[in-house]
């Protein structure tokens, strides 16, 4: 066992020297370098839909830095508030039984649960719609669409309706938080998104 396995060792040592000769002799090889467009341009020609040019003042990557530190301290307050909206109301929900008349624990659970129903459904198409009419109009509605269902649970005549309320909340907070990921892609390119990108998800995960 041990004469072969030094015949193999012997064996990798003639080959060894043989393979890097071959290498070295090898000629250099240019590195391909592949550029990946950050700004697309406009080109109709070939269904490209983008920038009028590189320096495009309507591009967010082109807005001052000051524009943008605004827009995102905006985006981390509201991403601190959507998800504050579903967790804020657990301590309540024995008060809420109490003065809804309602005893069920079940339905004390589902009051915090429905609004978490509403997060997973209102991406399925508030994010399609923030491509096709953009993320401001999306997101400036969703929330206020938040705000007014959020209000609205205060005045809620019934358990029902208090259900009601909340999914819509739900449904209206979700908005920001799908759409927040996109915004900051749009704003900050590609090394620089990490400290936004962590910004908002500690906003984010804090509430929780």
């Amino acid at each position: 066992m041990d004469a072969k396995e030094s015949q193999e060792d012997l064996d990798i040592e003639k080959i060894v020297p043989r393979i890097v000769e071959e290498v070295e002799g090898l000629p250099e090889l240019p590195i391909a370098r592949t550029v990946t467009a950050s700004t697309p341009l406009m080109d109709l020609d070939k269904g490209l839909v983008g920038w009028d040019s590189v320096d495009d003042h309507q591009n967010p990557l082109n807005w001052p830095s000051s524009k943008r530190l605004t827009d995102m301290i905006l985006m981390s307050v509201i991403t601190f508030l959507s998800p504050l909206g579903s967790s804020i109301f657990a301590p309540g929900i024995d008060l809420a039984l109490h003065d809804l008349h309602t005893s069920s624990q079940a339905v004390g659970s589902l009051m915090i649960t429905i609004f978490l129903l509403g997060y997973a459904l209102g991406p399925l198409f508030l994010s399609p719609l923030s491509e096709i009419y953009g993320r401001y109009p999306i997101v400036v509605l969703s929330s206020w669409f938040f705000v007014a269902f959020l209000l609205g649970c205060s005045f809620a005549p019934s358990m029902a309706g208090l259900i009601v309320m909340r999914f819509l909340a739900g449904t209206g907070g979700s908005a920001v938080m799908a759409i927040a990921p996109a915004i900051v892609a749009d704003l900050y390119p590609l090394e620089h998104r990490g400290l936004a990108m962590g910004t908002i998800l500690v906003n984010a995960a804090w509430p929780g």
